[in-house]
């Protein structure tokens, strides 16, 4: 369950002039030295300027990539850094900081100072108790906005939570806002849900099956629904071990299938054509959700009044089979009057390629974590948040 009493940075006492153990989340994409997406950091801004305006000093912690506890300058947060500096100078903030090789206590009189990946030691990813005394030394109180690690209990934020006074940043509060509204859906209420096997999704929809009025099933997982339905996929990918548990979903009443789709005889990045899912071709494979199932879900979509989207309708890298996710993107920003969440992934992109951001609810910043949320897992690294435990 997501806390609804959660202990936020308006609930710090006394913040002035504190020193702050932050943890952010700057796992982002990089192309050699320069960051592809700075979209992580920017969010991360308003905890920092929140912190910033009560004098506060902050010790910034970040994990990049996975370097398996070795230091591996191909994993160096240095790059992010040198960004994070060109952002700061952007938005006017006027701060001195400083960017630390090694993660350690020191004395040195500036307003951020910026530490090198948490990964580089082994004792994170393990949640290694004297890891998290070395970073609780770092700060007075603890500030979590890594939303999208939410979901791992790793030294440098659940570890440390647990050895200090601990509030979630302004990113995380807003997604956790965001996703609480799913918990207590505005109906009618509608999943649309994609991507390649419904084995890693299984548990998030049969989560959702209890909520929902219904789940719009699209990309390559979609076949193993259709087979289960008694139809004939021709040589898309199904998994045989799913059926049953497809067979029983379909039995809800709540599973909305492809009727067509578009396809051809090789994966590859060429035009297809359009079939109808009763008379799929035996030398043909799906690889996006056809015309005529894009209209199917338009119906629900523009009816709705809460939607939770994740994953691809169909081979979204794919130039000629990218158009149904554009296209749903589209029609979900057109209804104004639903509360949307998109929960990562292709679909974010989607939205961002669209330029249509402004047309959703919420884009939450983590694909993984946001996918665990929604699946109802217990997620320990919330526990820290809620004000009803005690410290």
């Amino acid at each position: 369950m997501i806390p609804t009493n959660l202990k936020t940075l308006y609930d710090i006492k006394n913040l002035e002039n504190k020193k702050v153990l932050l943890r952010v989340d700057y796992n982002v994409p990089l192309e050699g030295n320069i960051v592809k997406d700075d979209t992580r950091i920017v969010e991360s801004l308003a905890t920092i300027k929140y912190l910033l305006n009560h004098n506060c000093k902050i010790s910034m912690i970040s994990h990049l990539g996975r370097p398996d506890g070795k230091r591996d300058e191909k994993y160096s947060l240095k790059p992010v850094y040198n960004r994070f500096l060109e952002i700061l100078k952007k938005e006017k903030i006027n701060v001195s900081t400083k960017f630390y090789d090694e993660i350690e206590n020191n004395q040195d009189d500036v307003q951020i100072k910026f530490y090198e990946n948490t990964r580089f030691y082994y004792g994170d990813e393990i949640c290694d108790e004297n890891f998290s005394q070395t970073l609780f030394k770092l700060g007075e109180i603890f500030v979590n906005d890594a939303f999208s690690l939410i979901h791992r209990e790793h030294a440098s934020n659940y570890g440390v939570a647990m050895l200090m006074p601990t509030y979630c940043g302004f990113l995380i509060e807003k997604e956790l806002r965001a996703f609480q509204k799913l918990e207590n859906p505005v109906k009618p209420y509608i999943a649309i849900m994609g991507g390649a096997k419904i084995s890693d999704k299984l548990k998030i929809i049969k989560n959702l099956i209890e909520k929902v009025d219904y789940i719009l099933i699209g990309g390559a997982m979609a076949f193993t629904f259709l087979k289960a339905y008694g139809l004939n996929v021709g040589k898309s990918p199904v998994e045989e071990d799913m059926i049953k548990e497809c067979e029983f979903l379909l039995a809800t009443k709540k599973i909305i299938l492809p009727i067509d789709f578009v396809g051809q005889e090789k994966f590859e990045d060429i035009k297809g054509k359009n079939f109808d899912c009763k008379n799929f071709p035996d030398n043909y494979l799906g690889l996006d959700i056809g015309k005529k199932s894009i209209d199917l879900f338009k119906e629900f979509i523009k009816s709705a009044h809460t939607i939770f989207w994740n994953g691809p309708m169909g081979v979204f890298e794919f130039e000629n089979y990218n158009k149904a996710t554009l296209k749903i993107a589209k029609m979900i920003a057109k209804n104004k009057m639903c509360h949307s969440v998109v929960g990562g992934g292709d679909s974010v992109y989607a939205i961002n390629k669209l330029k249509l951001e402004k047309g959703f609810s919420w884009i939450s910043t983590g694909g993984g974590a946001s996918l665990k949320l929604v699946s109802g897992s217990n997620l320990k690294v919330l526990d820290t948040f809620n004000k009803d435990v005690k410290e």
